[in-house]
């Protein structure tokens, strides 16, 4: 599971550039501010 993750990264970067980065910041960022709604999943 760890080696797919890794790939979908490595894809993002390909078609999104490096600002993909900043957006998965933004994304946990707000994620973590949300109200919480029971457990969620690790990244």
């Amino acid at each position: 599971a760890a080696g797919a993750q890794l790939v979908q990264c490595y894809s993002g970067l390909i078609y999104r550039g490096p600002d993909l980065i900043g957006e998965c910041v933004e994304a946990i960022r707000r994620r973590r501010e949300a109200p919480s709604r029971g457990p969620v999943a690790p990244l």
